[in-house]
């Protein structure tokens, strides 16, 4: 028992001078200004973003996607010109294409895009999945996306474009079974 009283003495000596010790202060990030996810996306962003899009179709895809005009940095990017830029990105990519999906049942009183030649190429991208039925890209009253609606039309595309270009394993596929 005598020699028990030192021993916790000494953990307590220890674990005591341990917390008294002064631990360095984490300093804190600043703060990002963000983007208003209620302003209409401008074309300089569009083109940002489809930019980084081409980088995945050039490391993953090998191919080279085009290049998006910008007349105007300041300028909001149109639901037209969107739906044209996704419709170039799918012809590109439709050689590479492994899995042919379902067709997509098209809704089409409810398409409202302003262009004719941007409205056949929404009604084919609805079609093959690519674009939402329901989204404000194919039915949106303006003539303008906010960021959270432009972003979710992008993410659309390029999961639909991965699921058609890639392989799924019949282990993790159930529909592959037969």
């Amino acid at each position: 028992m005598r020699s028990f009283a030192p021993l916790v003495l000494v953990v307590l000596a220890l674990t005591t001078s341990g917390l008294a010790q002064d631990r360095p202060v984490r300093k804190k990030k600043p703060i990002s200004t963000s983007v208003s996810s209620q302003s209409p996306v401008t074309q300089a962003e569009a083109e940002a973003t489809f930019t980084k899009v081409g980088s995945v179709y050039l490391s993953l895809l090998h191919l080279n996607p085009p290049k998006f005009n910008v007349k105007s940095p300041a300028i909001p990017v149109t639901r037209s010109d969107v739906i044209l830029m996704l419709s170039k990105l799918y012809q590109i990519a439709e050689p590479k294409f492994i899995v042919t999906p379902t067709p997509v049942k098209v809704d089409m009183p409810r398409v409202k895009v302003d262009s004719p030649a941007a409205k056949s190429e929404c009604l084919k991208l609805i079609q093959k999945g690519c674009v939402a039925n329901y989204s404000r890209l194919a039915t949106g009253p303006g003539t303008t996306l906010t960021v959270y609606e432009f972003g979710d039309a992008v993410g659309i595309f390029l999961a639909r474009i991965a699921e058609m270009t890639h392989m799924p394993s019949s282990k993790w596929t159930p529909y592959l079974h037969g």
